[in-house]
């Protein structure tokens, strides 16, 4: 396995990117929602009102998606194996 510094760069790394994904996600909702229900009033029963349903589905959900990204990550490269490190 990593060394303990190695482990620990991940995980710090995963949880800066994490509360990064957060912020972002906190601070944009307001303006994304304003933006949506803006259009929304003139885009209802049109062609584009399917693909304006899989944005707003995929604004929901993208940071839950990324996060678990993140620790999958996190969690296999503290598990992988330094690469000078003999097999025993």
């Amino acid at each position: 396995m990593r060394g303990r510094k190695g482990v620990a760069f991940v995980w710090l790394t995963a949880l800066v990117i994490i509360f990064t994904i957060g912020l972002i996600y906190t601070t944009m909702t307001e303006p994304y929602e304003t933006v949506w229900n803006y259009t929304h009033d003139r885009i209802n029963d049109t062609a584009y009102e399917a693909t304006f349903t899989q944005l707003r589905t995929l604004w929901r959900y993208w940071p839950i998606l990324t996060t678990v990204g993140i620790m999958l990550w996190a969690v296999l490269s503290s598990m992988r194996r330094d690469p000078n490190e003999y097999y025993q």
